[in-house]
């Protein structure tokens, strides 16, 4: 028996359907335009039909929403709506054994493996019983949440993706929760009887070892049990209240066909007295809501390891903002040398451990699921930096605190996320992708999709199938042509991170916005395409006279060309009108106009006192300063540099939050005062510049001079140097160093502010922004910007500054490294890659004589020194990774190259110590570059001629070599790209073969990257391990042997630019005679001859060609030369078991075939003279014997005759 509320709705429903029948019959015979107007009649007399307040009575209508329910769609399939989720397995290779266990069951390891994991199997089937609770809960609750938030929503695929994803949740934390006491149990049952079959009762200590084996797999691999079980109820629970709700949608979509609404449950009847006293404004709607749709959503991957990774990201934050609360705090960077070198405070400490813990944490198993909150933080914060950048002006310490906190924060994220993209491979970027394409802010920020596409985590094609239709869906106003054009402009043109074919769909669209006459007469050609809605077509015609927006501009450009790059700035003179006599800088920085005009008074009154010297220099005035800043009391006459800074400080100029204002504003007057006198000095010395613009410029060599040089266009950044130089030594007390050094950083901190500053405003005029950040002030008619970035009075102020400081009677000599390290600290902030218009000066001041040997006298100095190198090397990397390099970008290079070249000659040592950093960071084309830091050998040792054979056994090529940095930096790479060293170490010291399984592993994992990083890591590490091994012997069987059998495997299975990287990482380590060159010696040689191995001849004769590539790259370019590539390429020619001169390639070209023939005979003469030469020792030496018998003869004889 149905109770009386139903029988009374059911009967109004069924009068309701007898009158839409008729409606429909009458509608069927009208036009359809009618049937549209009729229905919407009757939707609005619905919407008009007042609602009583009354009690609920049996006879009461049922609730009825504002909206009206349409006819449903098709019932969704039977299938799973969610998206599937990586299975989470218990295999051999996914347990975790500990060290010692590892070395414990050497012989039996891969049975213990395979033991190991059925047993943890067993475990999880014993803990399985609470699941079916967990999975009930789990459904329940999902269903009766579900079911009433979509009661009278449409979207039936919406409603079960919600339920899947709910119950997943609820079932996989339940699970946490509940079945680690559970599972102890288990565990010390099943693991006591795997203790004892593996370890006998005759081993020593059996019993406690036993005990520490079944503490050691719990604590390993706990984690990975209660992971399976997740897994498992989730799985569940999904398949439940699937099943469970698609009866639910089958009533739901038969009333709803019915133009009936749907069978309200029995215990949401005591709601609707609610509802119907609610007004018409208050009533809920009939779909879901989209915030309650994104709370759904987020239950899919809400598990519990998002949990603790959100706690550890929340940590991270938390320590960033503490870090950065602090003054005169270093900018945090996961690259930086504190983070290399642990030389960390407390914050940091805390930073790098969270980070290692969650790379630690992340497996192929959990990376799928911490996606969706990367991506959530990340787009938040890209929310969090636009903002900011809004506020670009505001200069103030929080404004730029938050600043450092977002970059930091950033770079984080994406740490992590490339983390989880390594260990989950495929899977991870699908659902990356999908998360990102499905969310309301993805067209937003084009800087995150840049740095999502920069380390590979987002599917390009899908990206371009979903923003070309999101182009053609609006494309002259929405949002995405904007966010197209500068994703082509970023990853395409400038950073090169895909290729037009990647966008070509995209391309395609904005290339009819860019042309919209054309992609009409294209559409008039097609008659056969549909035609578009008449009233959309209309609003296409008045938008065509338009201009297009600036995506389309960047189509145009990137149709797989590389745009022209500027090789020189225009004249100062040509830029600015003739009318204009003053130059200022464009600054984005705010400053009251009565304070800008007293700062400059006070530098004005700075410059008379400084030039009443007539013949004074900046050193004397510092000598002067120091001198009356030695006394305990000042005399009567004080000197006019002291009374300054009284007058500054009396009128609060040297106040903490005034200081950093005096400075900047005296640093920009001195920038606007060399432009000034520049333009000034082009305009009076017409006939040089027009020299200059006529000249010849050859490629990588400097450009010419301008104008005649003249020193007073420095003369106020001198006084500003002097200036800075008085403050350090009367503001600071006496042999207090942490005084002088926290002001030398708000000085430099000040000259660092004006620099970004003035270089973010020239690059913004120079990109020709249509929007500029901010509004430019009102000039006076005779007065200009700056309309080039200018680097000489920076450099100046920066050499003026150090060379004062550290100069040799300078006071307080034992502050002299710490002063070096605030000046690297600078630079490494001001690298080129971030600030490239300043790139010269960052490299004339890396090269400055004074700073290279100050940096280089201390040990401690090197890794700063080492940075700035590397930054520099990047610098070069990104603009030669097409294999083209602008000329002017060639000027730098070749200037890097003599800075590497006075390192070889006169710092050796430093080159010999990070000879491996160097040749991460160098190219493998930069072959000359490269061959700088192979040249480098320790002083007072003498290198044998590379044409002579240098015997295995001596003690040349036995000398042994500090390891220490390089293991250090081989742990980073390993920890950067989460690689295993530790497993391979394993495989090359084992005595039994390698297994093929994991070395493919390796060769999959080397070739899912494009950087040759991990490739040195991994070859250099195998070295490493091997002479350990060897005591720094290469024993006779090398060729059989393990380390040898993996780099035979990898030179045959990677591909063809892979196996280049990894020859070019053997050749790095042909150096000087040691252990290390003796042994990839061998490897080469040993790569260049045939083996059973290599079963291809086609693949054998093609690695033969690349290492006469590698060689011959190496050797026959301009000098420097390595020994060790010499005499191994020398090894090669002369000895007949490799018969190189046999090879086909090396005469497929009439070039190669000629300058094979000269290297021939050259190498012939020489084989000629070395046998010559030792023909001539063995007569000597004959010679010599028969001399000695002769006179041992005669000696004899002479004895007899006495």
């Amino acid at each position: 028996m149905l109770p009386p509320q139903q029988k009374t709705q059911q009967q109004q429903q069924q009068q309701q359907q007898q009158q839409q029948q008729q409606q429909q019959q009458q509608q069927q015979q009208q036009p359809p335009h009618a049937i549209q107007h009729v229905s919407q009649e009757q939707q609005q007399q619905q919407q008009q039909q007042p609602r009583q307040t009354r009690q609920l009575q049996a006879s009461a209508e049922p609730f009825k929403p504002k909206d009206v329910m349409p006819v449903a769609n098709a019932m969704p399939s039977g299938e799973s709506v969610v998206p599937g989720h990586p299975p989470i397995l218990i295999t051999p290779e996914n347990v975790r054994i500990s060290d010692e266990d590892v070395s414990f069951f050497a012989n039996r390891l891969d049975a213990y493996r395979g033991a190991l994991a059925r047993t943890l199997e067993k475990i999880v089937q014993d803990a399985k019983m609470p699941l079916q609770r967990i999975v009930v809960v789990a459904t329940v609750t999902a269903c009766s949440l579900v079911t009433k938030d979509f009661l009278l929503d449409q979207d039936m695929g919406g409603m079960l993706r919600a339920g899947q994803s709910m119950a997943r949740s609820l079932a996989a934390n339940l699970c946490t929760v509940t079945v680690r006491e559970i599972m102890i149990e288990p565990f010390n049952r099943h693991v006591a009887v795997l203790a004892e079959h593996f370890i006998d009762a005759s081993v020593p200590n059996a019993a406690e070892r036993r005990d520490r084996l079944c503490i050691k797999v719990r604590e390993n691999n706990m984690e990975l049990c209660v992971r399976v079980l997740e897994y498992q109820a989730a799985e569940e629970a999904e398949k439940r209240v699937h099943d469970k709700l698609m009866q639910t949608v089958r009533e739901k979509l038969e009333a709803i066909n019915a133009h009936e609404f749907p069978r309200i449950p029995n215990e949401y009847y005591a709601v609707q007295d609610i509802l119907l006293q609610m007004g018409e404004v208050l009533r809920p709607p009939r779909n879901v809501p989209p915030l309650q749709r994104a709370v759904y959503e987020e239950y899919r991957n809400n598990v519990p390891i998002v949990g603790l990774l959100a706690t550890f990201l929340s940590t991270i934050e938390e320590a960033t903002v503490a870090h950065y609360s602090k003054e005169n705090c270093k900018t945090l960077s996961l690259t930086s040398p504190e983070f290399r070198n642990k030389f960390l405070e407390d914050s940091q400490d805390t930073i790098r451990a969270r980070v290692i813990n969650i790379s630690n944490m992340i497996t192929s198993d959990t990376a799928f699921y911490c996606v969706g909150h990367l991506l959530n933080k990340l787009l938040a914060l890209s929310d969090a930096m636009k903002q900011m950048e809004t506020n670009a002006a505001s200069m103030d310490p929080d404004t730029i605190r938050h600043r450092n906190v977002c970059e930091f924060l950033n770079e984080v994220f994406l740490f992590v996320l490339q983390t989880c993209f390594e260990r989950g491979k495929e899977p991870v970027r699908e659902e990356l992708t999908r998360l990102f394409l499905q969310d309301e802010r993805r067209w937003r920020d084009a800087d995150l999709v840049t740095n999502l596409l920069r380390i590979r985590v987002i599917n390009v094609a899908k990206l371009d199938e979903v923003l070309s239709k999101a182009i053609e869906d609006a494309p002259m106003s929405g949002p995405a042509v904007a966010f197209a054009g500068s994703i082509i402009r970023k990853a395409l043109i400038t950073e090169k991170l895909i290729v037009p074919k990647n966008m070509k769909d995209t391309l395609a669209q904005l290339e009819k916005v860019a042309h919209p006459q054309r992609a009409a007469a294209d559409k008039q050609q097609q008659p056969h395409l549909q035609p578009q809605h008449p009233h959309h077509h209309q609003q296409q015609q008045p938008t065509q006279q338009q201009q297009p927006p600036e995506g389309a501009a960047a189509a145009a450009a990137a149709g797989g060309q590389t745009p022209p790059v500027i090789d020189l700035y225009p004249l100062l003179s040509s830029l600015v009108p003739p009318h204009v006599r003053r130059l200022v800088v464009l600054s984005q920085m705010q400053h009251d106009p009565e304070e800008v005009e007293k700062v400059r008074r006070l530098f004005d009154e700075w410059m008379e006192i400084n030039g009443q010297r007539a013949h004074g220099t900046s050193s004397e005035t510092a000598t002067s300063a120091t001198t009356a800043s030695s006394g305990t009391t000042p005399s009567s006459k004080n000197p006019p540099q002291y009374e300054y800074i009284l007058t500054l400080r009396k009128q609060g100029q040297l106040d903490t939050h005034q200081l950093g204002n005096f400075l900047s504003l005296s640093i920009r007057f001195c920038v606007e005062y060399y432009a000034t006198k520049t333009l000034e000095l082009e305009r009076a010395s017409p006939l040089p510049t027009q020299n200059a613009l006529t000249a010849e410029w050859k490629p990588g060599n400097a450009p010419p001079h301008r104008y005649p040089y003249d020193g007073r266009v420095f003369a106020k950044v001198d006084a500003f140097s002097d200036l800075a130089t008085v403050l350090l030594y009367y503001c600071s007390l006496k042999n207090d160093t942490r005084q002088l050094l926290s002001l030398l950083r708000r000085i430099l901190d000040a000259f660092q502010r004006t620099l970004i500053d003035h270089h973010q405003n020239v690059v913004a005029q120079l990109q020709q922004k249509q929007q500029p950040p901010f509004t430019k002030p009102e000039l006076p008619a005779d007065t200009a910007f700056v309309p080039v970035f200018q680097q000489q009075p920076y450099v100046r102020f920066f050499s003026n500054l150090f060379t004062t400081l550290v100069r040799a009677d300078a006071p307080n000599r034992e502050t002299t490294e710490q002063v070096t390290h605030v000046f690297a600290e600078l630079l490494h902030r001001l690298s080129p890659m971030k600030y490239p218009a300043f790139a010269f000066g960052w490299l004339e001041l890396v090269s400055h004589r004074i700073f290279l040997n100050r940096c280089l006298r201390t040990l401690a100095l090197w890794p700063y020194y080492v940075s700035l190198l590397v930054q520099g090397l990047e610098f070069i990397e990104y603009f030669t990774r097409d294999g083209t390099i602008p000329k002017n970008v060639l000027v730098f290079y070749k200037a890097f190259f003599k800075l590497m070249l006075v390192l070889t000659h006169d710092y050796s040592r430093f080159l010999i110590t990070y000879h491996y950093q160097f040749c991460d960071a160098i190219p493998p084309y930069c072959v000359q570059l490269l061959n700088t830091v192979l040249c480098s050998f320790p002083s007072g040792v003498k290198l044998p001629e590379f044409f002579l054979r240098v015997p295995d056994d001596s003690p040349e090529m036995r000398k042994p070599l500090n390891t220490e940095n390089q293991v250090k930096c081989i742990e980073e790479s390993f920890l950067l790209h989460g690689f295993d060293g530790s497993q391979l170490a394993e495989q090359i010291r084992g005595e039994r073969p390698m297994d093929e399984a994991y070395m493919r592993g390796v060769v999959e994992k080397l070739q899912s990257l494009n950087t040759w990083r991990l490739m040195n890591a991994v070859v250099l590490h195998v070295c490493i391990v091997y002479l350990e091994q060897t005591e720094l012997v290469i024993k006779p069987d090398f060729a059989e042997s393990n380390a040898m059998q993996f780099y035979r495997y990898l030179a045959v299975a990677l591909d063809h630019k892979h196996r280049y990287h990894f020859l070019c990482s053997c050749a790095n380590h042909l150096r000087y005679p040691n252990c290390q060159t003796n042994f990839f010696v061998k490897v080469v040689l040993q790569l260049f001859l045939p083996h059973p191995s290599i079963r291809n001849p086609a693949t054998r004769l093609c690695i033969q060609e690349q290492i006469t590539r590698v060689a011959v790259e190496k050797t026959l370019i301009f000098q420097p030369h390595p020994w060790g590539v010499l005499s191994t390429f020398m090894e090669l020619m002369r000895a007949p078991e490799y018969g190189f001169w046999e090879k086909s390639f090396i005469s497929c070209t009439s070039f190669l075939e000629n300058m094979f023939h000269k290297l021939r005979r050259s190498v012939e003469n020489r084989n000629a003279q070395q046998q010559q030469q030792q023909r001539q020792q063995q007569q000597q030496q004959q010679q010599q014997q028969q001399q000695a018998q002769q006179q041992q003869q005669q000696q004899a004889a002479a004895a007899k005759k006495a």
